[in-house]
């Protein structure tokens, strides 16, 4: 914003008069003839004459007036600048999601979101916590869950299935075993429901990526999230297996951050890519 004496004899040029000027600025006439004079006794040099066609600048009016337009000008280009950083899609922003999520979905889509935002830096974190965003420690968090909490905002996109599956290696197995969810009570909601509840556990594993590596091996049968596994042609579903709703994906963010460029910018981008591949989450296409 340029100083207000500036724009005092900015406006009295513009307009030539002190009256018009007072009224552009909304000021009354004494404060415009008192802020010239001030200006003018401080300068040692009269930089207006008046005559008949009004406030007209003299020659060293003209040299110190087109200087502060100079300045001003200035000014206002750095000021855009400045907020245009933040009106413009640039800088980094930080992303929290799953390991498996972000290797067997998102890293392929994001050549194209470069692309169209060749300033924005890209920073992933991996977990499923929400403390990742109420820590402000993440600007967007693409979460599975089915209570993404009071202190976020965001959309709920759409359910995730999971079905129980197997390497096709495993169609002739007799004893085959399954893949357990750590040790607690996880399978306790779907094995026994599940196809084969008899077969027993072989081996236990924590994490969605060590699973899918098992279930690749050849190493048993797991509970697992349909679009992780249908894609994979080395994997089917178990024989009587149906996909389950389980939990839902949300895209979230902080409160303080919704109107963010860069956050705008990566959810219009892959908001409807993941709208548009909901089957594939809700184990619908196979």
């Amino acid at each position: 914003m340029m100083p207000e004496t500036h724009q005092l004899l900015l406006a009295i040029e513009r307009t030539g008069s002190l009256t018009q000027a007072a009224r552009v600025l909304r000021v009354n006439y004494s404060t415009v003839r008192r802020r010239l004079t001030e200006v003018e006794d401080r300068l040692k040099v009269a930089l207006f004459e008046r005559g008949p066609a009004g406030y007209r600048p003299t020659s060293a009016g003209r040299d110190y007036l087109s200087t502060i337009a100079q300045a001003d000008q200035l000014i206002a280009d750095a000021e855009r600048h400045v907020a245009g950083r933040e009106l413009q899609a640039d800088g980094t922003l930080r992303i929290t999601t799953t390991q498996a999520f972000f290797s067997h979905y998102l890293t392929p889509l994001l050549p194209g979101f470069l692309v169209l935002h060749p300033g924005i830096r890209l920073s992933f974190s991996f977990g499923n916590a929400f403390r990742d965003l109420s820590r402000r420690e993440a600007d967007v968090a693409l979460r599975f869950s089915t209570d993404p909490g009071d202190t976020l905002v965001g959309v709920r996109l759409f359910d995730v299935s999971f079905a129980h599956y197997r390497h096709i290696s495993l169609r002739e197995a007799t004893d085959p075993c399954w893949i357990g969810w750590a040790e607690d009570n996880k399978t306790s909601h779907w094995l026994p429901s599940g196809p084969m509840p008899q077969a027993p556990i072989g081996v236990w594993a924590s994490d969605e990526l060590a699973q899918l590596s098992l279930l690749q091996a050849g190493q048993g049968m797991a509970w697992m999230p349909c679009y992780l596994c249908d894609p994979d042609k080395r994997l089917e579903r178990v024989p009587g297996s149906a996909p389950k709703p389980q939990i839902e994906l949300w895209a979230l963010t902080h409160p303080d951050l919704r109107t963010n460029p860069r956050v705008r910018a990566f959810l219009d981008y892959f908001l409807p890519i993941l709208r548009s591949d909901a089957a594939r989450f809700r184990g619908e296409t196979t």
